[in-house]
């Protein structure tokens, strides 16, 4: 029963300690988003996205179409992070890419722009 008691103890005590962590990097969540556009994962996308609920189905039919658009580019193929900038106050943030189409030969620098929303990274929309 001990043993039962000290598990449940240290299974409560990884959940508190990894609810109070950092949020992810803004990097991290472009990076998330490259690779939904990879897969073509508009729900993924959206995701990341500060949007409302009630956006969600109209930003993935949109998603969708600029997928179809970077397959006619011959897919993203790789990207490279340039920089990443957190504003002083920590609520917001830009990160900078060179994007790679299968077609292209020279990369497309991109910026995207975050907010923290409830302690995690979301792409402007």
């Amino acid at each position: 029963m001990k043993k039962l008691l000290s598990l449940v103890a240290v299974i409560c005590a990884m959940v508190v300690l990894g609810s109070c962590g950092e949020p992810a990097s803004p990097t991290a969540t472009v990076e998330k988003a490259l690779t939904c556009i990879q897969n073509k994962d508009s729900k993924g996308y959206v995701a990341l996205l500060q949007v409302d609920d009630s956006q969600k189905s109209m930003m993935e039919s949109i998603a969708d179409k600029a997928f179809k658009a970077a397959d006619e580019k011959g897919g993203l193929k790789s990207w490279t992070i340039k920089s990443e900038e957190i504003a002083e106050d920590g609520q917001s943030a830009t990160v900078k890419a060179d994007l790679v189409y299968g077609k292209d030969e020279a990369p497309v620098e991109t910026t995207y722009n975050l907010v923290l929303v409830n302690n995690e990274w979301k792409l402007k929309s």
